[in-house]
């Protein structure tokens, strides 16, 4: 699905499939030994065959056709993150309670809703957003039709009532 642009300009997707790396190891907290995920990497996937697949290579998973969903009204939070100090993407990823593995779910650039999903079971991870995947996300944001603020109404003087 496409959003409208201005007059001359190119519409671009409101989703962007990504293939998304998530790295395992193990680690040794007190006695026991425990999985810790981290996300390794982003890149653009693309809507092939690949799409919905995985891939193992050693100690990486890549997991094909994570969606990046961009909402207009959320241009705001993403101009922020993008002019924050280390810009980051966020990864929204279910938890397999029989092995401790990792399903990623959904990809999203906006802080709130990590948050948003940080509250509930998911696991949410992050990494810069860097090269192709940041290229197209400044695209994104500069070409979005931005929802016109709303404008203040005057507030009316109201004289005290007379006796």
């Amino acid at each position: 699905m496409s959003h409208i642009t201005e007059a001359g300009k190119t519409p671009l997707p409101e989703r962007q499939p990504l293939d998304v790396t998530l790295r395992h190891e193990t680690v040794q907290v007190g006695r026991w030994d425990t999985v810790s995920w981290k996300l390794d990497g982003v890149q653009l996937g693309g809507d092939g065959p690949m799409s919905g697949s995985t891939e193992v290579d050693g100690d990486r998973i890549i997991h094909h056709g994570i969606q990046l969903r961009l909402y207009r009204d959320q241009v705001d939070e993403y101009h922020y993150n993008l002019q924050s100090e280390t810009p980051r993407l966020f990864v929204i990823c279910t938890v397999d309670p029989t092995d401790g593995s990792l399903d990623p779910r959904l990809a999203t650039l906006s802080h709130v809703e990590a948050a948003d999903y940080m509250e509930t079971e998911e696991e949410v991870l992050s990494c810069p957003v860097e090269g192709d995947v940041r290229d197209w996300i400044e695209a994104w944001t500069l070409l979005a039709p931005v929802p016109a603020p709303e404008r203040k109404k005057k507030r009316r003087h109201r004289s005290a009532p007379s006796e």
